[in-house]
């Protein structure tokens, strides 16, 4: 078996290829796992299942060296074999940018697969290499709560935690997905523990101190209801302004923006009550992304203090949309 008890993964378009190599390391007694693509096996590599990937230059539906440089990004400690009939000089030169030092041109022998394979179970891969996990897993927790994946957000942010338990933007995360899977109380707990972490004021989207004023915000409103078409839409420029800012009349709906994703028309998560709700998009605060928020809730006029439709650019809000909303 390899190291660990872990498996040997082998990413390989053609059928016939993948047998012949689950054969020849079978033979020496490797678990493997042979797939198509890396997105058949994306829950194990999560897991941290594989000692060692062989990716055919060509696997996946994409363009050469595709599922390779996924591979890289994603799950940077895991080392890696290419295996191609196209294995030039500037592909070779393109694969050592990314972080691979074992190619294997084909047609290659059951020795030389066997090898290759022995060569990177045994190296010593550079310390930095924590660096590159953790800024991988990082980026993949921020695309996961992107598109409210929940868990695999969290199994991304685990593997952050692994590597720096106490980095203030793992914890800030952490605290958004139980934001959005309604769990408030840890959610708390976890944008207080990001503010005392932080070290300076200005940290990347979610900002701990807007977090905790969205769960203020909460506060009375269930999950999972709709929003009546024609409220109001409440804007303002900082939620924290809130304890400074009347409330319109009701019904409203208080938007706001986290600002994690680039998407115009990024997820939405939705608070409810009677007669006001909380709309917080993942998108940023930007006048397309909340044009096309308050579009897809049926939103009547928008409701904002003369600061936040000065700095949020409401006016080009309306014209997006059509023209002022009146009442």
């Amino acid at each position: 078996m390899s190291p660990n008890g872990k498996r040997i993964l082998v990413v390989e378009r053609d059928a016939s290829g993948r047998a012949l190599m689950d054969r020849v390391l079978g033979s020496s007694e490797l678990g493997t796992d042979a797939v198509a693509s890396v997105k058949d096996v994306e829950d194990a590599l999560d897991r941290d299942a594989y000692a060692l990937a062989i990716i055919d230059e060509l696997a996946g539906s994409g363009a050469m060296l595709d599922e390779v440089r996924s591979v890289r990004r994603r799950w940077p400690r895991l080392p890696v074999i290419v295996t191609g009939t196209i294995l030039s000089a500037r592909v070779l030169v393109d694969l050592m940018r990314i972080g691979v030092y074992e190619a294997l041109p084909k047609p290659f022998l059951p020795d030389e697969l066997r090898e290759a394979v022995s060569r990177c179970l045994v190296r010593a891969w550079p310390g930095e290499v924590t660096a590159l996990e953790f800024e991988a897993a990082v980026m993949a927790a921020r695309e996961a709560l992107a598109v409210l994946d929940l868990p695999r957000a969290l199994a991304m942010l685990q593997r952050a935690h692994g590597i720096a338990p106490l980095d203030p933007e793992v914890v800030a995360l952490d605290a958004l997905r139980a934001e959005l899977a309604g769990d408030d109380h840890h959610a708390e707990r976890w944008y207080r523990a990001a503010l005392s972490l932080a070290d300076d004021v200005s940290v990347a989207p979610p900002d701990p101190r807007e977090g905790l004023a969205r769960l203020d915000a909460y506060r009375g409103l269930g999950r999972g209801a709709r929003v009546e078409a024609g409220w109001s839409a409440w804007i303002v420029e900082d939620l924290r302004s809130l304890v400074r800012e009347p409330e319109p009349a009701r019904p409203y709906v208080l938007v706001t923006t986290i600002g994690l994703s680039s998407a115009i028309d990024a997820p939405i998560h939705l608070r409810v009550g009677e007669d006001r709700c909380v709309a917080a998009s993942l998108g940023a605060q930007r006048p397309e992304t909340l044009a096309c928020l308050l579009d897809r809730l049926a939103l009547g006029a928008i409701v904002a203090s003369a600061e936040a439709r000065t700095s949020l650019d409401l006016d080009r809000v309306e014209a997006l949309r059509g023209g002022p909303h009146e009442p």
